[in-house]
């Protein structure tokens, strides 16, 4: 069974060509989730230049996990670390009670 995909509260995508001097903003919108059986997605829509609307996934893989949580703690050390362990006991609760 696909899990419900939920929104991320502080994400921001933005766009541009690849010679554009900026970004432009074009959502805050982004959903993320179990995609398959072992990545994370994240999923948000654009406007099309012709005019309609594009979805985009991203998807990630577990090789790419500590990659990323080595970002977070760089970007913010305490609230990275601080959620990690919330995470991990809420996993290890829920396993218990399972």
């Amino acid at each position: 069974m696909k899990k419900q995909m939920a929104y991320l509260a502080e994400a921001n995508v933005y766009r541009g060509g690849v010679t554009a001097s900026h970004l432009n903003h074009e959502t805050t919108r982004v959903r993320f989730g179990t995609y398959g059986n072992n990545k994370l997605g994240l999923r948000f829509k654009v406007a099309s230049k012709g005019g309609g609307t594009t979805q985009v996934l991203l998807t990630i893989g577990p090789k790419d996990f500590s990659r990323i949580l080595a970002a977070m703690i760089d970007t913010d050390r305490d609230s990275a670390l601080a959620d990690m362990t919330a995470a991990i006991a809420a996993v290890h609760a829920k396993r218990g009670k399972g």
